[in-house]
C-alpha cells in the first residue's frame, strides 16, 4: 500500500515478480530480485528483505537468512511475518532460545498468528529434548501453544488441519498426557493422516492394548511397496513381537547379603568373597593371583540380548581384568565364543579394553588371529563409576551383531559367527575381578536382557 501511495508501482510489480520466481523454485533469480529491490526501493525494503530471508531459509542458508531477516526488522520493526520467519530460521539453525524469544515477539504483535504458535510449540518440544533440566516446563509450554494453535486454526478455517493436530498430539505424547494425544491423533487420522494412525498404534501399545496396536500397524501393509509408512509398520510389528518375548533381569544390590541370585566362583590361592556395601557388590582386599567371579547362566546362548553393569575401581586396585565376561560353550575346554569388556592390564597399564574370541584363535590367517587380541578403547574419562554394556542385535538371517558400549557411547561393533538365535549351547554371564595382589572393584546396576525360554 505504501508503494502505491508513493507512486512506486514498478517496485510493487518487482516484488510480485520476485515472489513468483520464488514460488516456481527459481531461488537464485528470486534472491537476486528481492535484494535488488531492497536496495532501490526504501518503502519496500522490509518486505523485500523478508522475501530474501524466505529464499535463504528454503535453500538451507540459515545464518544468512537470520541476518537478512534481522535487517528486515530494522527496516520495519512491526513486520510480524519477518519476526515469525526469523524465529523459524533460528529454530532450524539450532538456536532454540533465540527462536523462542523471536517467536514470542511476533506473537506479542499479533497473538493469533497460527504459524508462529506452531513454531513456538515445536521449539519447546526441541528444548525439552535438548535440556532434561528444563524438560517438564518446556513440554507444558509445547502443549499449551499446540492447543492454542489448533484452536485458532479451527476458528479461522472451520476445522483444524492435520499437521497442526499431529503437532498437538506429539506435544501431549511427549508430555505423557496420553488422553489428549489420543484425541488429537484420532482427529488427524480422520483427516487422512498416516501419522495419526501410527500415533494411535503407539498409544495403544503404551497402554497395553497390543492387539489393537498390531491391527493399526498391519493396515499399513496395504500401502504401496516402497512406501515409508509400509516399511515402518512392518519394522514396528517385528519390534513389538520381539519385545513381547523379552525378559529383563535387574539387580541393584539393595540388600544386606548377596543371596542365591548369583553363583560365586574363584580361582587362585585366596578366596576373597564379594560383599554388599551401600547398594553395591564389592570385591576388595589382598589376593594372590585370584579370579573372583559372580555368575549367571542362560540355558541357551541364542536367547541372550544384552548385559550391562556399572563398574567402579577403588584406590589401590591393580586388577588384571575387571568387568563383564560372556562365555559360550559346553565347558571351559570347549569355548565357542567369549567377550571380555572392562579394565584390563595391558602394556600401557590398566585401561579400558575389549577382547572378542569368536571361534578358534589357533586357526586362520594372521589378520584373523589378530582380531582375538586385546583392543584398547579410547575413553574420555575413566574417573568414577563407568557404565559398560554388550548388546546382541538380531540380523535378518537370525545371526547377531555385537554392539559394545562404554558410558552409553558405542565403541565397537562386530558381526558374530559362532552364536545365532538357534544356538542351544549354554552361556555364562559373569561379573569378574582378577588381580595378582590387590583388588578394589565395585559393581552396581546390573541388567540382563534375554528372550523367554523356549
Amino acid at each position: 500500500r505504501a508503494a502505491v501511495v508513493s507512486g512506486d508501482a514498478p517496485g510493487l510489480a518487482g516484488l510480485g515478480a520476485a515472489a513468483c520466481a520464488a514460488r516456481a523454485g527459481q531461488w537464485q533469480d528470486a534472491l537476486a530480485a528481492f535484494l535488488a529491490l531492497a536496495d532501490r526501493s526504501p518503502l519496500l525494503r522490509a518486505r523485500a528483505l523478508a522475501g530474501a530471508g524466505l529464499v535463504l531459509e528454503r535453500t538451507g542458508n540459515y545464518d544468512a537468512a537470520a541476518t537478512t531477516l534481522a535487517n528486515a526488522l530494522v527496516a520495519d520493526p512491526s513486520d510480524v511475518y519477518a519476526a515469525y520467519l526469523r524465529g523459524r530460521v533460528l529454530r532450524l539453525a539450532g538456536d532454540l532460545d533465540g527462536a523462542a524469544d523471536q517467536l514470542m515477539q511476533a506473537l506479542r504483535r499479533r497473538d493469533d498468528l497460527v504459524e508462529a504458535m506452531a513454531e513456538l510449540a515445536e521449539t519447546h518440544l526441541r528444548l525439552a529434548a535438548r535440556s532434561p533440566a528444563r524438560g517438564a516446563e518446556s513440554l507444558v509450554r509445547a502443549m499449551r501453544y499446540a492447543d492454542r494453535c489448533v484452536a485458532l486454526d479451527a476458528k479461522f478455517g472451520g476445522k483444524p488441519t492435520a499437521r497442526f493436530l499431529e503437532l498437538q498430539a506429539l506435544a501431549h505424547w511427549r508430555a505423557g498426557e496420553l488422553r489428549g494425544a489420543r484425541e488429537a491423533f484420532e482427529q488427524a487420522r480422520a483427516l487422512g493422516s498416516t501419522y495419526g494412525q501410527v500415533g494411535l498404534a503407539l498409544i495403544d501399545y503404551a497402554q497395553g492394548r497390543v492387539e489393537q496396536a498390531r491391527e493399526q500397524l498391519a493396515e499399513m501393509e496395504k500401502r504401496p511397496l516402497n512406501d515409508v509408512f509400509r516399511d515402518y509398520g512392518k519394522r514396528t510389528l517385528t519390534a513389538i513381537d520381539d519385545h513381547a518375548e523379552k525378559v529383563e533381569v535387574r539387580d541393584d544390590f539393595e540388600r544386606a547379603e548377596l543371596g542365591g541370585r548369583w553363583k560365586f566362583e574363584y580361582k587362585g590361592r585366596t578366596a576373597l568373597r564379594p560383599v554388599i556395601e551401600q547398594g553395591r557388590v564389592v570385591v576388595r582386599g589382598r589376593v594372590e593371583n585370584q579370579e573372583a567371579i559372580l555368575r549367571r547362566e542362560l540355558e541357551q546362548a541364542g536367547d541372550f540380548l544384552g548385559a550391562e553393569v556399572e563398574i567402579d575401581r577403588g584406590s589401590g586396585d591393580d586388577c588384571t581384568f575387571a568387568g563383564l565376561h560372556l562365555r559360550v560353550g559346553r565347558d571351559e575346554k570347549n569355548t565357542d565364543f567369549q567377550v571380555l569388556l572392562g579394565f584390563a592390564a595391558l602394556a600401557d597399564g590398566v585401561q579400558p579394553a575389549l577382547q572378542i574370541l569368536d571361534g578358534s584363535p589357533e586357526r586362520g590367517t594372521p589378520e584373523e588371529q589378530a582380531k582375538f587380541q586385546w583392543r584398547p578403547l579410547s575413553i574420555e574419562s575413566t574417573a568414577g563409576p563407568q557404565r559398560i554394556a554388550l548388546d546382541f542385535e538380531k540380523d535378518a538371517d537370525k545371526g547377531f551383531t555385537l554392539r559394545v558400549y562404554w558410558n552409553d557411547q558405542k565403541v565397537a561393533e562386530e558381526r558374530i559367527t559362532r552364536v545365532n538365535r538357534t544356538t542351544r549351547v549354554p552361556m555364562q554371564v559373569d561379573l569378574r575381578a582378577d588381580a595378582k595382589r590387590q583388588l578394589s572393584v565395585a559393581f552396581d546396576k546390573f541388567r540382563l536382557r534375554q528372550r523367554q525360554a523356549r
